[in-house]
């Protein structure tokens, strides 16, 4: 499996980024593959089904009033996904909604 990798990476001459990130052939750019999160359909989306869930029953009345939830974790794990899926299952439970990202380099 590795070994066809490698080879397909020759083939269309892919060279290694950094995590996360995809250099093309033709022009060498950058693209956050992250930020196609907000458009993936949730059933192209899995492992997320116990967290989502969980959320969503959160934010959907288990607790009264007012509530702040934190989605955390590494680099890469899908939280961004996560937080969106949950997003678009509840935003018509609420008058308004307010979603923050921080990166690493704020938190210094």
């Amino acid at each position: 499996m590795v070994q066809g990798i490698n080879r397909r990476s020759a083939t269309y001459d892919f060279s290694s980024t950094e995590q996360g990130s995809v250099v093309t052939a033709r022009n060498h750019s950058r693209y956050d593959l992250r930020k196609d999160s907000r458009f993936l359909k949730e059933t192209e989306v899995v492992g997320f089904e116990s967290a989502r869930n969980e959320l969503i029953g959160v934010l959907e009345g288990e607790f009264p009033g007012r509530i702040v939830v934190s989605v955390v974790g590494m680099g890469g794990l899908g939280k961004t996904t996560l937080a969106n899926q949950v997003y678009n299952h509840v935003k018509g439970h609420f008058d308004c909604m307010l979603g923050l990202k921080f990166h690493n380099h704020m938190m210094r």
